[in-house]
């Protein structure tokens, strides 16, 4: 991924936010990153229908006159997103259908994904928010085959590593495209990428996953990139980050005035005097801790 790698000298750099990945699986990250609360631990809670999002990041961008578009590459209810999404303020969910998209091995490739929010963002009003979920790496990693090859992996033994490097490949140059552009035509963007769980894929001779188990729980991290408008370099190598830290950082190079009930902090201050602790499953986490749990778990 020499994209995405080159951004861990060029942009700002959290290696370890934590993932609340619990009883919604995927979908957590949606719930966790917008309303900036932890997820249940045995159901979905982004199915919850009485929820109506009181906490939503979203909501106080769309009062401040943001547009906020949705973009996905597969169906509009899969986790009941065509109802939850409207709740946490977003104007208009853009599914495979709704894009006129064609599923090719499972969702819609996501260059194509991109390039038509990029399309959308041009007749969006000003100023706005594209939340955009990606489809082509998700596991079991074979979707990419049917639209990409990267015959450097072939030699890799096992199949799903072989399968995840490929997929991570195609995803590195497909977001490189769609960030240039962006980037071109947006010269005050902020643009944060980060995924949603652990991979999944162990391989002690190739590939470790960011995830480690403490007192029976299981800790799982991904990393969080973040390019400003005025090339910040910023790399952490004290403190994890978390989903709920997303929410308030956006808010804050928003510029809006705003209120909402917060763990997360401000990931654009680094050393800004805000350690606020990480919550999980009722603990609640030194950050430099946590930092030093998964770096030692990967050996690092």
């Amino acid at each position: 991924m020499p994209y995405l790698n080159s951004l861990t000298n060029s942009a700002v750099y959290y290696p370890y936010m934590m993932s609340y990945h619990l009883g919604g699986g995927t979908s957590d990250c949606e719930f966790s990153v917008i309303n900036g609360i932890e997820p249940l631990l045995n159901y979905p809670a982004i199915k919850l229908t009485t929820y109506n999002a009181p906490n939503s990041f979203i909501s106080r961008l769309t009062a401040a006159a943001y547009e906020v578009n949705a973009f996905h590459g597969n169906i509009a209810r899969y986790y009941n997103r065509d109802m939850s999404f409207f709740k946490y303020g977003i104007h208009e969910y853009y599914d495979i259908a709704k894009m006129g998209l064609k599923d090719v091995g499972w969702g819609a490739p996501d260059s194509q994904v991109f390039d038509f929010a990029l399309e959308r963002s041009r007749e969006a009003k000003k100023p706005f928010l594209s939340y955009i979920i990606t489809m082509s790496s998700h596991i079991p990693y074979t979707n990419v085959s049917h639209y990409y090859n990267n015959n450097a992996y072939d030699g890799i033994p096992e199949e799903m590593v072989r399968n995840y490097y490929n997929s991570m490949s195609y995803v590195d140059k497909a977001m490189e495209d769609f960030i240039k552009s962006v980037r071109e035509e947006y010269d005050n963007a902020y643009i944060f990428i980060f995924g949603d769980h652990r991979s999944k894929v162990d391989s002690s001779n190739i590939f470790k996953q960011a995830s480690v188990k403490i007192d029976d729980k299981l800790y799982e991290f991904v990393p969080l990139f973040i390019i400003t408008p005025d090339g910040m370099k910023y790399r952490e190598e004290k403190m994890a980050a978390s989903f709920l830290d997303v929410g308030i950082t956006i808010l804050n190079a928003s510029g809006i005035k705003y209120s909402i009930k917060s763990f997360g902090t401000d990931l654009l201050k680094p050393g800004g005097g805000n350690e606020s602790k990480i919550p999980y499953r009722g603990l609640q986490w030194d950050r430099r801790e946590l930092f030093g749990k998964i770096s030692e778990a990967l050996g690092r």
